[in-house]
């Protein structure tokens, strides 16, 4: 085997192949961890792999192309900072990384450590420059955390362009010389969510004059929001697709995505609105924002449930409208039970003899003794709710 200091003065490095475990992904009695493999050489060529240990159920397989130049830079790095010092290796429960260097001669060179302890170069986030230069930030690597910044404010500007021609109206009136018809319909729509305001905005301009616009204002859940969203690297890798990109003539759908951190520079992300051009982790924040809207976006004030059902005052009777097996006419009956609801079932005496049986209740109304709608005294009871009928 070549001596180490040999390694690196005898050829430039070439590749590195980076192995994590990551025995803390599941718990325990699952017997399971998660692996990620991420090679790079100096062509610019990334893969990166990531599977159960296990099972050998594959994850997530990507093949990047990164400017050589990049790569290049990324390799000397790593190399310098494992020429000044070996790495210390201690076990951890965390898990283990697994390195090996290339050089241009064709020989290896192997480390390995536990997670979170690469003691390359103390002063160095090795594990986010991999990070940054493969524009993958849940790549675990040598275990080093994230430095999170805090994001200050989201901007998604959404833009919709459809032309529609007319031109069949010729036809249909057998005259050559009618003109064709055109129209244009241009939407947009922005989503702000603001930390320095508690505030989501939602603006929605749908030309002709007619523009939405709607505000939530939470004051202990966006900023939790945004927290999440920057722990999880929000909106690190686009697959990339241009706007404009797409092969429909008469239409377009593109965004531009606008993220302010504390610190940090300003990120702009550009590109046509569907899943290529999208980041790839953009049906998880749509979801999450929808569960957000889902929740708050409910109203009394127009729900007919509510403002179409008369509420019981102290002294009112509770009459239920029910019908029999087979329909025909309903029925009152009187309760005492104010869980009763319309659909439920029931059961109740009926004919001469006040045998049990089982009906549907269709409404449940309430009427003072003065209004009730036939003498209480010839009303029978219900005697209790039970289960529907098979």
């Amino acid at each position: 085997m070549i001596i180490f200091e040999e390694f690196f003065s005898q050829a430039p490095l070439t590749k590195l192949t980076l192995t994590s475990n990551y025995l803390q992904f599941f718990p325990a009695e699952m017997d399971e961890s998660l692996i990620q493999q991420v090679t790079i050489d100096v062509q610019g060529h990334i893969e990166f792999i990531e599977e159960l240990s296990h099972s050998g159920l594959n994850l997530r397989r990507k093949k990047i192309q990164n400017e050589p130049l990049v790569a290049q830079l990324l390799l000397v790095t790593i190399g310098t900072a494992f020429l000044q010092r070996l790495p210390e290796v201690s076990q951890t429960d965390r898990g283990t990384w697994e390195l090996s260097l290339e050089n241009a001669a064709g020989l290896t060179q192997p480390f390995r450590g536990s997670l979170g302890q690469c003691f390359a170069e103390p002063t160095l986030n090795l594990s986010e420059l991999i990070r940054t230069t493969i524009k993958l930030p849940n790549v675990i690597a040598f275990g080093e955390p994230q430095p999170i910044d805090l994001i200050q404010r989201i901007t998604i500007d959404y833009h919709k362009v459809r032309q529609f021609n007319f031109d069949q109206f010729a036809n249909w009136l057998h005259d050559p010389e009618f003109p064709a018809i055109k129209f244009t319909d241009d939407q947009t729509e922005q989503l702000i969510i603001d930390r320095p305001t508690a505030t989501i905005t939602r603006i929605q301009d749908q030309g002709s004059g007619c523009k939405i616009t709607r505000k939530y204002e939470f004051t202990n859940q966006i900023a939790k929001l945004l927290d999440d969203f920057a722990e999880i690297g929000l909106f690190a890798y686009t697959e990339g697709q241009a706007a404009n990109g797409n092969a429909t003539p008469d239409q377009f759908k593109d965004y531009r995505i606008t993220i302010d951190y504390e610190k940090k520079p300003q990120r702009v992300l550009r590109g046509s609105f569907d899943k290529n051009g999208l980041p790839e982790d953009f049906p998880t924040f749509a979801e999450e924002l929808n569960q957000v809207f889902q929740l708050y976006d409910q109203s009394d004030l127009l729900d007919p449930e509510i403002y179409d059902k008369t509420e019981r005052r102290a002294s009112d009777l509770i009459f239920c409208r029910v019908m029999f097996k087979g329909g025909g006419k309903s029925y009152y009956y009187l309760t005492d039970d104010e869980q009763i609801a319309a659909g439920d079932f029931v059961i109740v005496p009926a004919g001469p003899d006040n045998h049990e049986t089982t009906v549907k209740v269709i409404a449940v109304e309430y009427f003072s003794l003065a209004n009730a709608p036939m003498p209480v005294e010839k009303i029978k009871r219900i005697i209790r709710k039970t289960i529907p009928p098979d």
